[in-house]
């Protein structure tokens, strides 16, 4: 039923589990951005599990670059108080959202982008959201599962992203 929701409103659902399964959803991505149209993605993948910020995935670059579709950053935070995880209602409360500049990514646009130049691009993507937003960086994906460390046990690396 959310499925059907989702994409009657335009929604492009994207199996999150590596790029060779979100292809599709790239494609057409690719198509929407192609014909005009805007797209939004969240870079992480998933929703925070921690409040902190973790390492992108590539797929807005994949769209990006091939197309030289603009990519404009979009802090938020607060979302947690509004729709917590694993909650089925939402919750009154304050979102903050901050619209940073367009990424100047010309530089990088290529019908084919390497892996480095797509990595780069995602990279300046999270430099941006970490610059405008108070959360801490994390170099794992957020849909690992994060969990917290024992004692004995080294910590998720986290640091600023430079």
């Amino acid at each position: 039923m959310t499925r059907w929701l989702s994409t009657g409103r335009g929604q492009v659902p994207i199996d999150r589990s590596g790029a060779d399964a979100a292809r599709d959803a790239l494609a057409t991505a690719r198509g929407i951005v192609e014909a005009g149209g805007a797209w939004g993605i969240y870079p992480e993948g998933s929703r925070s599990p921690d409040g902190r910020l973790h390492r992108g995935k590539t797929g807005v670059m994949r769209v990006a670059l091939p197309t030289g579709a603009p990519v404009v950053p979009v802090v938020m935070c607060g979302t947690p108080a509004v729709n917590p995880i694993g909650s089925r209602m939402w919750r009154f409360g304050k979102v903050h959202i901050t619209v940073c500049a367009p990424l100047d990514l010309t530089h990088l646009h290529a019908a084919v982008p390497s892996e480095p130049a797509v990595r780069e691009a995602t990279d300046a993507l999270m430099r941006t959201l970490l610059a405008n937003s108070d959360q801490e960086y994390v170099d794992a994906y957020a849909a690992q599962q994060v969990r917290v460390s024992l004692p004995h046990e080294q910590p998720p690396r986290s640091y600023p992203l430079r």
